[in-house]
C-alpha cells in the first residue's frame, strides 16, 4: 500500500465517521467506556502488585509467622517473642539480619498541640534490611541515645514547618515509649505501597512491660507485639531453612510449645496480597480481589467490543454499495480489509482520547473510593502512553476484525444489484446473547 491509497483511506474513514455521528457517537462511547473501565483498574492492579516491590533486596526478605494449633485447628499471627530475632541471628548461619520491628501509633505534644502519629520501633538494622533512605543524617548519627528518633518529611512538617527538626523535642505520650523525644534525622516519607507506615521510627522501649515484650521469649503470653523480619544470605536454600525452625522452636521455648506451635516465613512479597489467602489474616489487600477486577476490566472491554461489531455489521447495507464500487474499480479484498481495520482503529483511537478525558475527571472520586493515590502521568510514564496507544489499536484490531471479514467478502455484482446477502443471523445473535450474559453477569 503506497502513502496515496493509504491518506485516501484515512480519509474516507474520517468521512465515514462524521457522515453517521449518531452511529459513530454510540460506537466511540462504547469503547471509551470499556477502554476507562480497564484503565481505571489496571492502575489499581498495578498499585496493589506494587506493595514492596521497590525494597532492592525484597526476594531475600521474609516476615517471620506463628501458628498456634488447638482444638484441631490452627491460628496464625505474625507477633512474635522478642528474643526470636537475636536467636535467628545466632542460631542460623543462613540469616543475614534478623530485626524486630514494633508498630503502632501514639499521641505527640509539641509547643501545647497534639498530633496523632503512626510509629514505629525497630532495631537499628531495620535499615540495612529494608530501603528507608534518610533525607538529613545517616543511621551511623541517626539514633546515638535511647531518646533519639529519626523523623520523615511530612511529620517534620506537621510539626515544625518549614523550619529545621534537627535537634528539637517532642513529647510522646506512651506508656511504653514515651517522654521527651530528640529528632536527630529526617527521612523519606514511606512510600504509600509499603507493608507498614510510619512518621517517625525509635530504637528503645522504657516500661518494664514493654521491655519484656521487646527482649524476651514469651512462649505463652497472649501479647506479643513484636513483628520479626528476617533477611536470608545470598544463596541461602530457603526450604532447608524453613526444615529447621521446629527443632529451633523446641530448643528456645520448649516442647510443649513446640508441639502446638510453629514458624512460618512469609516472603515479604506476599504480605500485602496473600495474607489472607495464605494464613487467613484480615489485613493488607486480597489477591483474588485483583483477579475479580482483572475479570472484570476484560468483560467490560469485552462488552464494549461486542457493541462494536454488532454496530458495525448492522451498518452492512450502507457500506455494501461503497464496497462493490470499489471492487468494480480494482479493489482487493486485503486492500478492503485494510481500508475497514483501518477504521475500527481509527474510531478505537478516538474512544482511547474519550476514555482518558473520562478517568481524569473520575481518578480523584476513585481513588478517595479506594483510598488510593492512582495517577496518569504520561510525560513522567512514556510507556504508559505507549502501551495504552496499542491496547487502542489491538481493541480497533478485535472489534473489526469479523466486520471487515464480512463487508469485504460482498460480490460487486449483488452489492450493485441490492442482491447482497446478508450476515449469518446467527452470529449476530451469538453477540447479543454473549453481551447480555455478560451484563447480568456483572449486575449480580
Amino acid at each position: 500500500m503506497n502513502v496515496a491509497m493509504f491518506k485516501n483511506y484515512m480519509i474516507v474513514a474520517v468521512r465515514n465517521l462524521m457522515r453517521h455521528r449518531v452511529y459513530s457517537v454510540v460506537n466511540v462511547l462504547g469503547l471509551a467506556i470499556g477502554m476507562a473501565t480497564c484503565i481505571l483498574i489496571v492502575r489499581y492492579i498495578q498499585d496493589e502488585l506494587s506493595f514492596d516491590g521497590w525494597h532492592t533486596k525484597a526476594d531475600r526478605i521474609y516476615r517471620v509467622i506463628r501458628e498456634t494449633k488447638g482444638g484441631g485447628e490452627s491460628s496464625y499471627l505474625p507477633n512474635t517473642s522478642g528474643a526470636l530475632a537475636q536467636a535467628f541471628q545466632q542460631d542460623f548461619p543462613e540469616v543475614d539480619k534478623a530485626v524486630r520491628v514494633w508498630p503502632g501509633w501514639t499521641d505527640v505534644s509539641l509547643g501545647g498541640r497534639r498530633f496523632r502519629m503512626d510509629i514505629c520501633i525497630a532495631d537499628r538494622e531495620m535499615f540495612e534490611v529494608f530501603d528507608f533512605p534518610f533525607v538529613k543524617g545517616s543511621l551511623d548519627t541517626a539514633f546515638p541515645n535511647p531518646d533519639a528518633i529519626a523523623i520523615t518529611e511530612s511529620a517534620a512538617k506537621r510539626l515544625f514547618g518549614d523550619g529545621d527538626p534537627i535537634g528539637r523535642t517532642i513529647t510522646v505520650e506512651s506508656d511504653h515509649h514515651g517522654g521527651e523525644r530528640t529528632i536527630t534525622a529526617v527521612l523519606n516519607d514511606v512510600p504509600r505501597n509499603a507493608t507498614f507506615q510510619f512518621d517517625y521510627v525509635a530504637t528503645a522501649v522504657f516500661s518494664k512491660v514493654a521491655r519484656h515484650a521487646w527482649e524476651w521469649w514469651r512462649p505463652t503470653s497472649g501479647w506479643r507485639p513484636v513483628h520479626t523480619y528476617v533477611l536470608l544470605r545470598e544463596g541461602a536454600g530457603v526450604e532447608a531453612f524453613k526444615e529447621k525452625l521446629p527443632a529451633f522452636l523446641q530448643r528456645h521455648m520448649g516442647a510443649e510449645i513446640g508441639r502446638t506451635n510453629a514458624y512460618h516465613l512469609q516472603p515479604l512479597g506476599r504480605i500485602y496480597l496473600y495474607s489472607r489467602v495464605d494464613y487467613g489474616l484480615d489485613w493488607g489487600g486480597d489477591i483474588n480481589r485483583v483477579y475479580q477486577f482483572g475479570a472484570i476490566a476484560l468483560l467490560v472491554l469485552a462488552i464494549g467490543c461486542i457493541n462494536f461489531t454488532n454496530l458495525t455489521t448492522a451498518q452492512s447495507a450502507r457500506r455494501s454499495r461503497e464496497v462493490g464500487l470499489r471492487k468494480v474499480a480494482g479493489a482487493y479484498r486485503a486492500q478492503l480489509m485494510t481500508q475497514l481495520l483501518g477504521e475500527s482503529v481509527l474510531t478505537a483511537l478516538f474512544a482511547l482520547a474519550l476514555a482518558l478525558i473520562a478517568v481524569r475527571l473520575v481518578l480523584p472520586e476513585f481513588n478517595a473510593f479506594f483510598h488510593k493515590q492512582l495517577q496518569l502521568d504520561f510525560l513522567g510514564d512514556p510507556v504508559l502512553a505507549v502501551t495504552l496507544t496499542i491496547v487502542a489499536v489491538l481493541v480497533g484490531l478485535l472489534a473489526g476484525t469479523y466486520p471487515a471479514l464480512f463487508l469485504s467478502a460482498f460480490q460487486p455484482t449483488e452489492t450493485l444489484k441490492g442482491t447482497f446477502r446478508t450476515e449469518r443471523q446467527w452470529i449476530r445473535k451469538g453477540l447479543v446473547v454473549a453481551q447480555f450474559a455478560i451484563s447480568t453477569v456483572l449486575i449480580i
